[in-house]
């Protein structure tokens, strides 16, 4: 856990949260994403500026989970071209 805390004065009432991994469901508490986690993000095509034109894909605890779960992917990929033939 970072020690962190707030980084801004209009945060000073954001209170720590359970991140969890979308693969193995390992869970951190902290204020922001922790250290080495890495987020998933795919852009919205059909956002306009001003809005949210990210939507968080998950979240992984560590690089191993994350190739996993893209391996998942591909053979769901994989699975609906074949359906498709």
């Amino acid at each position: 856990m970072s020690m962190a805390g707030p980084r801004r004065s209009w945060e000073a009432e954001r209170g720590q949260r359970t991140y969890r991994c979308r693969r193995c469901r390992h869970a951190a508490d902290d204020f922001y994403l922790p250290d080495g986690w890495l987020q998933v993000r795919v852009r919205d095509p059909q956002a306009t500026p001003g809005e949210n034109t990210y939507r968080i894909v998950g979240l992984y605890c560590t690089a191993a989970c994350l190739a996993a779960e893209a391996g998942g992917w591909a053979a769901a990929v994989e699975q609906a071209e074949a359906a498709g033939r």
